[in-house]
């Protein structure tokens, strides 16, 4: 069986063909930006925390920003406080004075107790300059300061 294809039938391979490779293309475009649009991307000092981050990870994290805002923004630094710790630092000025009184150069997470209690998971932390904070936790990035 032999048969022959005619002009007509070449432009109806070439469409099919043209419609075949538009389709190949659109659904890799979908494919490929459905798994790139989970991506989280960085905003400001937020960042993203896996699920499976370890309790003493955490707490460094929380250590690590807490120290940068000490240094960098106070003001921001205060607004985290809780309100035990307003009680004590009841001024903004009262609180920058305590700041420049600690040493929170090269510290890092030396003993840390973390627990929950009223739906929040609190992690007290000491460093190794001997300075002790407690991160009062609700989510990942929200949270308050208590200094003790």
């Amino acid at each position: 069986m032999f048969f022959e294809l005619n002009k007509k039938d070449y432009g109806i391979i070439v469409v099919v063909l043209a419609f075949c490779i538009s389709i190949t293309i659109l659904l890799y475009y979908f494919v490929f930006n459905a798994k790139n649009s989970n991506t989280i991307k960085k905003k400001g000092t937020n960042e993203y925390v896996s699920k499976y981050i370890t309790n003493d990870k955490q707490a460094s994290i929380y250590l690590g920003r807490y120290y940068y805002l000490l240094n960098n923004n106070t003001s921001e630094a205060y607004k985290l406080l809780d309100k035990e710790s307003l009680n004590r630092f009841y001024d903004e000025n009262i609180f920058k004075e305590y700041i420049n009184t600690i040493n929170i150069s090269n510290s890092k997470v030396l003993k840390l107790n973390y627990y929950s209690k009223n739906n929040y998971v609190y992690y007290d932390v000491i460093d190794t300059n001997n300075n002790n904070f407690v991160f009062k936790t609700k989510g990942v990035m929200d949270y308050t300061v208590i200094i003790k």
